[in-house]
């Protein structure tokens, strides 16, 4: 026990170190979403979101996003998913906004637990990430390749009455293709959300993010804090039973 504390907290010291020696930024980000999935039985799913997000508020655009995928429920505990994202990530040049595409297909597998009231979720996604270049102001027909390993951690707590729900958690990403360099941290969020339930299969969330980010092309770790608004919807392909 004793050398495995030492293990981690010799790890922990020099994965701070390396924190200390970069650059860092704050800024105040707002993402709106919104949410569908497409149930066709009770074993599989379609599933879809769409992302708008900006820094500093509302001054700069940042992201614009589409993922989809198809999802299976192997047990009342087990799913697995996988799909493909499209990102338009916005970089700006002497105030003008450069579009560069990013494409990432990804798979995940999640496992949930109900001890007593609470639930427990956690999810492993890999995803593959084919980012454009960029030189300058000029967008280059070059991608860059990252493999990044993403491990999400969720509570959900007991309902405060039938309309409103509360959860929490943490989500850390590494890139696995830099795991010998200092680019082997991507983020790390601490999240909690609240679901407003007004229907059956809708609900309207809101949700605080603290996320700290590595942003490789300026070696700047940024501190982000996330105001998240987000619509969800469950359709039914066929009438529920």
């Amino acid at each position: 026990m004793r050398v495995k504390f030492v293990i981690v907290t010799l790890l922990l010291f020099f994965f701070l170190r390396g924190m200390a020696q970069l650059k860092h930024a704050h800024t105040n980000m707002l993402w709106v979403n919104y949410n569908n999935t497409v149930t066709f039985d009770k074993k599989w799913s379609w599933v879809n979101d769409f992302q708008l997000r900006s820094r500093e508020w509302l001054t700069h655009w940042w992201q614009l996003a589409m993922r989809t995928g198809v999802q299976r429920n192997l047990n009342k505990n087990f799913t697995v998913s996988a799909g493909l994202a499209w990102f338009d990530n916005i970089r700006y040049y002497n105030d003008e906004p450069i579009f560069a595409n990013e494409w990432r297909p990804w798979v995940d597998v999640s496992f949930q637990l109900q001890p007593k009231k609470t639930t427990v979720m956690q999810r492993l996604r890999f995803e593959e990430r084919f980012l454009q270049k960029v030189a300058a102001d000029k967008k280059l027909p070059d991608y860059e390749v990252r493999q990044r390993l993403r491990y999400r951690l969720e509570f959900t707590f007991p309902p405060i009455n039938k309309h409103i729900e509360i959860h929490a958690g943490d989500e850390i990403m590494v890139n696995l293709n830099h795991a010998n360099d200092s680019l082997f941290f991507d983020q790390n969020r601490i999240f909690l959300l609240a679901n407003f339930k007004f229907a059956d299969a809708s609900f309207f969330q809101f949700q605080y993010i603290k996320n700290f980010q590595l942003l490789a092309r300026n070696y700047t770790l940024e501190d982000q804090d996330i105001f998240r608004f987000s619509f969800h919807q469950k359709l039914y392909w066929r009438k529920k039973n």
